[in-house]
């Protein structure tokens, strides 16, 4: 399939069939607008933007039938600003709504070849604080679940988004 022929919008459906090679085809096409958007932010926030972003990416991808009358570059923008719209400096504004916001099960928007590749690069806590983040718990939650502090379960967290990043910007690349 000559995949760099088909519009988003059949990329997108492709993607949401289980098509790895379409997903990547356009997570590449959209890396562009991903870097746009997350312009604004610096550093360690940078760095969370930019997950979101792609993790979002990977998520309108697989949900593109839920936007009747939308092109995918209006589904994607507006996916995108949602997600980022909970970092400080978006339009949620504080630290507190990027916290308490549910999270979804990342691993299941990647490609399966990829989420092997993340999943054996977390340690085994990482493992376990990504399990209890995935399933809605706070960080005061995990922290007393795991006996550990707080901070630490802020740094696992911290930890395991730039391993899903740095393997999702690797396969971007390839």
């Amino acid at each position: 399939m000559d995949l760099h022929l088909r519009s988003d919008e059949d990329l997108a459906l492709i993607a949401a069939n289980g098509n790895e090679e379409a997903l990547v085809a356009l997570v590449r096409r959209y890396k562009p607008l991903v870097m746009v958007k997350i312009a604004p932010w610096r550093g360690s926030l940078r760095d969370e933007a930019l997950f979101l972003g792609v993790e979002r990416l990977f998520w309108a991808a697989g949900h593109f039938a839920e936007a009747p009358g939308l092109s995918f570059g209006e589904w994607a923008a507006r996916c995108l600003n949602e997600a980022l719209s909970s970092l400080p400096g978006g339009t949620a504004g504080t630290e507190e709504a990027e916290s308490e916001t549910e999270p979804e099960s990342l691993l299941n928007t990647v490609p399966a070849e990829l989420r092997n590749r993340v999943w054996s690069a977390f340690s085994t806590l990482e493992k376990k604080v990504f399990l209890r983040y995935n399933e809605g718990r706070s960080y005061q939650e995990i922290a007393e679940d795991l006996e550990r502090s707080v901070k630490s379960i802020d740094n696992a967290l911290c930890r395991i988004k730039r391993k899903i990043t740095a393997v999702v910007r690797e396969n971007a690349n390839q």
